[in-house]
């Protein structure tokens, strides 16, 4: 986008690319002060491809170009200078980090469903009984659950695990209130969990007696949207009652240590990041100031006449 930029500060007309590199600043400006989530960034992403295609072309443009290239503007030459600096430090610190990305294992989840997106509290008591069928066609391990409100340390809960297809119970867990972490709770099952029919209900209920319920209550969060689904391979359940196209916030995974890039994967990011790296200083070195002045007229005088 730097190197793009540069190249159209040297055209006087409207450039249509030129105009999507100021809608990219844009959405990152906007993102930077207002809410950020990665499927708003998505749509973006065909303009982000089109605009370093564009910003590559110049760069090889430049390198089959006789002669030097005069900057007209004071700040096209650092633009060009700050983009080759950034990738030549980019470059050192991902190679630098070598073991890191290929070697050190992570916890990587492999999600089979994802809703993420909730934002309005539904508590759970011993008037609210809060379930969420899900789809799953693998074996997993890893339940997490969007919390909104943490409960009071005292309360008590069951968490069980249905077959959807045949009713059966697959798992089922007792947890105390201050094992609820604001945010999301996690809940691993030491074996990997599997259905014939892939079809799950996930149930959650308080088992405090009414006597000892004091303090704050569970509450997880949920979207409001009543006329589409974010989920529709599942649905919200209060007290057995189907809530139309209402999803709790959830993900379902297999959460597994590997590491954070295969070799192959960090070669081509190497070599991706080599390749720009000397376009942009051999660029770079073709870059001359423009001349300003009386000296800078008469030269370009010069060279005007040697051509002509």
């Amino acid at each position: 986008m730097l190197s793009e930029r540069f190249a159209f500060s040297k055209r006087k007309k409207f450039d249509f690319a030129f105009f999507l590199n100021v809608v990219l600043v844009g959405v990152m400006l906007f993102h930077l002060i207002w809410e950020a989530n990665q499927r708003y960034i998505l749509i973006f992403t065909p303009i982000m491809l089109l605009s370093a295609l564009a910003g590559l072309r110049f760069l090889t443009e430049r390198l089959f170009e006789k002669g030097t290239v005069n900057v007209k503007k004071k700040w096209d030459l650092p633009i060009l200078a700050v983009s080759a600096i950034i990738f030549a430090v980019g470059l050192v610190t991902v190679g630098a980090n070598y073991g890191a990305l290929t070697q050190d294992k992570h916890p990587i989840h492999d999600y089979q469903a994802k809703q993420d997106y909730a934002y309005m509290r539904v508590p759970v008591n011993d008037r609210s009984i809060v379930a969420q069928t899900f789809a799953a066609k693998d074996a997993f391990n890893t339940i997490t659950l969007k919390v909104l409100e943490q409960p009071d340390p005292a309360r008590r809960y069951e968490l069980t695990l249905y077959d959807e297809g045949t009713g059966e119970i697959l798992r089922q867990i007792r947890l105390t209130g201050d094992e609820f972490a604001v945010q999301a709770k996690q809940i691993q099952f030491a074996k990997p969990v599997s259905s014939k029919s892939g079809r799950y209900k996930i149930k959650v209920i308080e088992t405090t007696p009414r006597e000892q319920a004091r303090g704050r209550m569970l509450s997880f969060g949920r979207y409001n949207n009543h006329k589409i689904s974010l989920y529709p391979a599942g649905q919200l359940y209060l007290n057995g009652k189907a809530q139309p196209d209402v999803n709790l916030g959830f993900s379902v995974s297999t959460e597994k240590q590997a590491p954070l890039m295969t070799v192959t994967s960090f070669a081509i990011l190497i070599s991706i990041l080599t390749v720009i790296t000397i376009l942009l200083w051999l660029s770079l070195l073709k870059v001359v100031p423009k001349k300003s002045g009386r000296r800078g007229r008469i030269e370009q005088n010069v060279v005007d006449d040697e051509i002509f």
